[in-house]
This record gives structure tokens, C-alpha cells and sequence, in this order.
């Protein structure tokens, strides 16, 4: 409710979505296309198809500073009702069937050529 809801009233003024979901991270979206029409909008995800690796070296190339929690044991870090202490996505939604918070639903329209 507290990402979902006040993004909605963004949403409807815009027409393209970037998002930096990556397709290693869940079952979900490793069916991710570049762009996806969710709705009224355009998901492009221009990072979906890099690896971990990449990611990393980009990271370190780019010089790109870590998330304070990651000393602390939090390799995957959402908001704090998501977010546990743990080795990657494994470490979010613990205990729950769930993968996603609800900015990025398991449902599309169709995926955009």
C-alpha cells in the first residue's frame, strides 16, 4: 500500500516505466521482455538480460557504492516489511509464497515488440 498506491497517481501522467529488474533474480522475471505492457503503460526494462556478473562489474567500473545493509548481511534489500538478513532473492519475502511487492505484478497485458 505504501509503494503501490501513491505510484498509481505517477503512473497515469506517464506512458514509459524504466525499471531495473534483472532476469536472474526470480522465476517471475526471468519471463521479462525489454518492455512489457502492464496496463495503460510501458515497462522497459533496458537491464533485464544482464547476469550478476555484469552487474558487478559495471558496479565496480562505475565505482557505484554498496547499500549499507549489505555490511550487515543483507544481500537483497526492499522495503522493511520484505527484507531479511540472507543470501540473495532467497532472503526477501521469507516464510511467504510471495516474490514481489506489488510494483511489479506476476500478470501482463503482452509483451511490446
Amino acid at each position: 500500500m505504501n509503494k503501490v498506491v501513491p505510484l498509481e497517481l505517477i503512473k497515469v501522467r506517464h506512458k514509459i516505466w524504466i525499471s531495473g529488474l534483472m532476469s536472474n533474480q526470480t522465476n517471475f522475471r526471468s519471463e521479462l521482455g525489454v518492455f512489457e505492457q502492464q496496463e495503460d503503460i510501458i515497462k522497459f526494462h533496458p537491464i533485464i538480460d544482464m547476469d550478476e556478473g555484469e552487474f558487478l562489474y559495471w558496479k565496480s567500473f562505475y565505482k557505484l557504492p554498496s547499500h549499507p545493509l549489505e555490511a550487515k548481511a543483507y544481500s537483497s534489500i526492499g522495503c522493511v516489511h520484505c527484507t531479511a538478513k540472507g543470501a540473495g532473492r532467497d532472503s526477501r519475502w521469507k516464510g511467504k509464497e510471495k516474490t514481489e511487492c506489488g510494483l511489479h505484478p506476476n500478470y501482463f497485458v503482452n509483451k511490446v515488440n
